[in-house]
């Protein structure tokens, strides 16, 4: 009885095992991917996505209160 139990909890670890590794490398290539880039855009001075004309347009007019709080 003690020798099934131990078999079974040992074939369960492996199985276990196994199959975070058939996970693991199924995600790979996508966790590679995702690293790769935020990298790559870390040492890169361009950003890897332009910036939205409605930031662009809130950061000037952000600019232009701030001239005009700071002319008065």
């Amino acid at each position: 009885m003690r020798h099934t139990h131990k078999l079974t909890r040992k074939a369960l670890t492996i199985s276990a095992l196994a199959l975070s590794f058939i996970i693991a490398g199924w995600q790979a290539p996508t966790l590679l991917a995702y690293s790769t880039k935020a990298v790559r855009s870390v040492f890169t001075n361009a950003p890897s996505q332009p910036a939205k004309p409605e930031l662009k347009a809130a950061a000037k007019s952000l600019a232009t209160a701030q001239e005009t709080l700071s002319e008065s």
